[in-house]
């Protein structure tokens, strides 16, 4: 959930010490030349969360929207760290209408469930629509001549499922952690749903690590979505020994 303090979503406590890309940072080596994509960064500031711990990563960074992208673009203007796309991504390539609504960090590919306007109110009624490039993961990787992605980040509103879709070379091929938006409830119409992506992603050799945060909305608090991270396992696996043995001097 891109926050705002215009959205009406109320932001669970944070349910560790620490964020995602500090988790990361205990797995991933900081120092590596790393290369990450922030799939729908907005303005950008979960990219630059990425470079404050990986300062000598690339981060390639999604915003389909026009004014929310110059913005993006703006921020990073000179930076070889950060790369913006002006693209929304799916699982193949093309164009889609996009959502743009009252809060632009809620825009997407879906439409608001009326259950978002009870929740989050006319921050998520849409404002107007604009055409844009859709493009896969995979697609975009082969073009750019990127052979690997280390950490893939998804806050796409809904369409997470589709973005892991469109990157099954990559989810194959090197990508050690996703950190990924998921619904609890049908905030967009079509959306899916933690269940789908957890199932997908443990098809592909992830586990569940860690869900860092929730949010609910409404009079009754319901919950609405979380954010969590996935790991793939092998490497899930030598962290939790590395940890394990770390530990094990001061338990003795």
């Amino acid at each position: 959930m891109k926050q705002s303090t215009a959205v009406q979503a109320a932001r669970g406590p944070e349910l560790f010490e620490f964020d995602a890309y500090t988790s990361l940072a205990r797995i991933l080596p900081p120092d590596g030349e790393h290369v990450f994509v922030d799939a729908g960064s907005n303005v950008g500031t979960m990219a630059q969360r990425m470079l404050d711990r990986f300062p000598r990563a690339t981060v390639h960074a999604f915003e389909p929207v026009a004014e929310t992208f110059e913005k993006l673009r703006s921020r990073f203007a000179g930076s070889r760290s950060v790369v913006p796309v002006r693209a929304a991504l799916g699982a193949s390539d093309g164009e889609v209408d996009i959502r743009v609504n009252g809060c632009p960090g809620t825009s997407s590919v879906l439409a608001s469930h009326e259950r978002a306007i009870v929740y989050h109110g006319d921050n998520l009624r849409t404002r107007r629509v604009e055409r844009v490039r859709v493009m896969s993961l995979d697609g975009w990787a082969h073009s750019a001549g990127i052979e690997r992605v280390d950490f893939l980040k998804i806050d796409v509103q809904g369409y997470e499922l589709e973005v892991l879709k469109g990157a099954e070379r990559l989810l194959r091929s090197g990508v050690v952690a996703v950190y990924s938006e998921a619904q609890m409830t049908e905030i967009y119409e079509g959306a899916a749903m933690f269940s789908d992506i957890d199932l997908f992603l443990r098809g592909r050799g992830f586990e569940l690590f860690q869900v860092l945060e929730i949010f609910s909305g409404g009079v009754e608090r319901r919950t609405t979505c979380c954010d969590a991270l996935w790991v793939r396992s092998d490497v899930l696996a030598a962290h939790v020994a590395s940890l394990r043995a770390e530990a094990a001097p001061r338990a003795a």
